[in-house]
């Protein structure tokens, strides 16, 4: 798109979301491509941006909210050991 002179007119001419229409077939694969990626990690910022979790540092949050693993709590609780008394 930096190298594409029309795109760059078009830019200055039409209104932000005309031109992006506008530009959505000639981009079709960097547009999948970022809603692929864009879309789910704004909805988890979104989700974890809430009044009940409002932290400036949500770099793990975020992590773990868009990671594809599946937890697995019931080997975890199996593998934990009982603490002794004193």
């Amino acid at each position: 798109m930096k190298a594409d002179s029309s795109m760059k007119y078009g830019f200055h001419l039409l209104t932000l979301e005309k031109f992006w229409i506008k530009g959505l077939p000639i981009n079709s694969t960097l547009a999948s491509f970022a809603l692929r990626i864009l879309v789910p990690c704004f909805s988890a910022l979104a989700l974890i941006k809430t009044k009940q979790r409002n932290r400036l540092d949500v770099d793990s949050d975020l992590m773990i909210a868009l990671a594809k693993t599946e937890p697995r709590i019931n080997q975890l609780v199996q593998n934990m050991q009982s603490q002794v008394s004193h």
